[in-house]
């Protein structure tokens, strides 16, 4: 059996490819809808870049590296809250 290697950061490939895979099949549905009735054209400009801005956020936070200053040190259930 293959060991899986993950690619950026511990991270697989596969959750980006799912991401861009819906965000392709919307922007195909959106274009569909777009050429069948080219009157909502102006009103479907919007969800394009909705549509785009949301992969794009997504992917950033794919690819986003954590160094070992930005991950909690220690647990924080079991710190008093007090002190």
């Amino acid at each position: 059996m293959r060991k899986r290697t993950p690619s950026a950061y511990e991270r697989s490939p596969r959750h980006l490819a799912i991401i861009w895979a819906i965000a392709l099949v919307t922007l195909a549905l959106i274009h569909w809808f777009d050429s069948r009735a080219p009157a909502f054209h102006e009103l479907l400009i919007p969800f394009y870049w909705v549509t785009l801005a949301v992969t794009l956020f997504t992917t950033w936070r794919w690819q986003r590296s954590r160094t070992v200053h930005e991950r909690r040190q220690k647990e924080r259930r079991k710190t008093d809250r007090r002190d």
